[in-house]
């Protein structure tokens, strides 16, 4: 729903349609969620091959996982080419389709932007690995690096993968099940994502109040763009 009110005001306040909206947001989706996997695999192939999730090697279970990433816009555009439709209805959404991964497609070709967003992609990576570092040294777990980057991978999805409202109970359950698998404990991912959900909730109210969100409630009215 946030997505939805976003790409509305968008339209409404700065012409953007929402077609372009979803292209960009589906090109960022795209980039950031391949990247953050093909780091994570070469972490785990470097640091520990044998690092294994259940009985299943980690490295080539997310290897499959970012192939078929970052192949899947390449593939529906091919597939998108083939194909077409005499009714007007299929052909319109044809379009929509063709559009959104035209757009994440040509990004590619903008050497500068795929830069800049590669090294702010690897900078939030990194200040996420230290953020479950931390949360886990709270409980004195002990966090292996490729662990670590499999949660900071599994929390940068989240993302843009909204399954419940802020992911509330998916992301504990997720976190419970990953860290059993990995040999940590069910009970002890269910914390670390409780303690991140908390943290998150006490974060945004002190900087929601301290940056003038209590007079923006009282005073709504105050702040409302007057339109001609």
């Amino acid at each position: 729903m946030g997505n939805v009110y976003r790409s509305v005001q968008l339209k409404q306040q700065h012409s953007i349609s929402y077609t372009r909206y979803i292209s960009s947001f589906g090109s960022l989706a795209w980039m950031d969620t391949g990247i953050n996997l093909m780091i994570v695999v070469i972490a785990i192939a470097v640091l520990n091959p044998g690092f294994k999730i259940g009985q299943f090697f980690a490295w080539k279970i997310l290897a499959i996982l970012t192939f078929a990433v970052v192949a899947s816009p390449i593939l529906g555009e091919i597939i998108l080419r083939r194909i077409s439709f005499k009714n007007k209805y299929l052909d319109w959404l044809h379009s929509k389709f063709s559009e959104v991964l035209d757009v994440s497609l040509s990004n590619l070709q903008d050497r500068a932007y795929v830069l800049k967003i590669t090294l702010l992609v690897i900078a939030i990576f990194a200040r996420t690995c230290a953020m479950f570092y931390v949360y886990f040294s709270v409980f004195d777990i002990q966090i292996s690096i490729p662990a670590l980057v499999v949660f900071c991978a599994l929390f940068q999805m989240s993302t843009f993968v909204i399954i419940t409202p802020g992911n509330v109970g998916v992301q504990e359950v997720v976190y419970g099940f990953l860290s059993e698998q990995i040999g940590i404990g069910m009970a002890q991912g269910v914390l670390v994502a409780a303690l991140i959900r908390v943290v998150g909730i006490c974060s945004i109210s002190v900087l929601g109040v301290s940056l003038g969100g209590i007079d923006l409630l009282r005073h709504r009215k105050d702040y409302v763009e007057i339109k001609d």
